[in-house]
C-alpha cells in the first residue's frame, strides 16, 4: 500500500514538473539553454597527477614526523620479573629441594584436598 502511494505522490510531481517546464516561455527557454551549454563547453582543470602524488607524499612526511616527535627518545628501563634477591630463592642448591620437586604431585594432592 505504502509503495503505491509514493508512486502516486511520485506521478503527481513529476505531472506538475513536467506541466510548469511546458509552461515556460521562450525567453526563459533561451537563457536556461544558453547556461547549459555554457556549463558544457566549460573544461574542468583537471590537475596533474604528480600533485596529487606530491600532495600524498607531504602528507605522509608531516604525519612521520609528527609521530617522530611525539615518541620519547629514550625508552624507559625496563624492571626485571624477579629480583636479583628473588633468583636465589628460585635456584635449586641442595638435594632437600631436589626431593620436593620430585614429590610435587603429592603437594599438589595434599593443597587439594586442604583447598
Amino acid at each position: 500500500m505504502a509503495m503505491k502511494q509514493q508512486t502516486d505522490f511520485e506521478n503527481n510531481v513529476k505531472q506538475q514538473l513536467d506541466e510548469s517546464v511546458d509552461q515556460l516561455d521562450a525567453a526563459t527557454l533561451s537563457k536556461l539553454n544558453q547556461a547549459r551549454q555554457f556549463a558544457l563547453s566549460q573544461k574542468t582543470k583537471r590537475r596533474p597527477t604528480y600533485f596529487t602524488w606530491l600532495t600524498g607524499l607531504v602528507s605522509t612526511v608531516a604525519v612521520a614526523m609528527l609521530v617522530i616527535s611525539i615518541i620519547p627518545h629514550s625508552p624507559e628501563p625496563v624492571m626485571p620479573i624477579f629480583a636479583t634477591e628473588q633468583w636465589d630463592i628460585l635456584a635449586v642448591t641442595n638435594e632437600e629441594e631436589l626431593d620436593l620437586y620430585s614429590e610435587l604431585e603429592f603437594y599438589q594432592w595434599l593443597d587439594d584436598i586442604n583447598g
